[in-house]
């Protein structure tokens, strides 16, 4: 997530980034409203086959937000650290312990090859920063333009024997549906 943070702000489409995780157990958020929304929705449906379906029910839960698809907009960031020639330090530049999970609240990024954090959402409280470079020596910058490739491979391959329900399953399945699953299954028997 820093990583892509820090690529955001090398192509200059953010000045800064500011990210605030809550309180688990504590905070209500905005999203929690829409979900109870779509739950409800979900509700009077009795049966649902495909992804499109839950995206349409989604979509009509709200009538402020359009519902974006995102299926071609997924993008290669497991390489991103080493492209931007980042690393995941475990202390700050004052070699403090970050303990990224249990101690950062707020994170904030105003400038490539480092970040600042907060262990507290109190405004008052001053930032802490954290070099990320690969070298201490690095150039705060990178030279030449760097691209994230979008995602190519599938994800989640199935077992033969969830195909094999799938196939089974099938004459339960309206025929204007099925297109979805004998997709599925297309792609399964051409793997090698």
């Amino acid at each position: 997530m820093i990583c892509l943070y820090q690529y955001m702000i090398h192509k200059g489409l953010f000045k800064v980034i500011e990210h605030k995780f809550p309180e688990v157990g504590h905070t209500y958020l905005d999203s929690d409203r829409d979900f109870g929304r779509i739950e409800k929705n979900l509700r009077k449906h009795q049966n649902i086959y495909s992804p499109d379906e839950y995206r349409d029910i989604i979509a009509k839960s709200s009538k402020k937000n359009k519902v974006v698809n995102m299926r071609d907009h997924f993008r290669e960031t497991q390489d991103l650290s080493t492209t931007l020639k980042l690393y995941n330090r475990k202390s700050d530049v004052v070699k403090n312990p970050v303990k990224f999970r249990d101690m950062v609240k707020w994170i904030r990024v105003d400038e490539y090859g480092s970040y600042l954090f907060k262990p507290c959402y109190d405004e008052n409280t001053p930032f802490m920063k954290v070099d990320i470079c690969k070298s201490r020596k690095q150039s705060q910058s990178l030279q030449g333009p760097v691209t994230i490739p979008r995602t190519i491979r599938a994800f989640g391959q199935l077992k033969k024997e969830k195909i094999d329900n799938i196939k089974e399953q099938l004459k339960y399945i309206p025929d204007h549906h099925r297109w979805w699953y004998h997709q599925i299954i297309n792609q399964y028997e051409a793997q090698p």
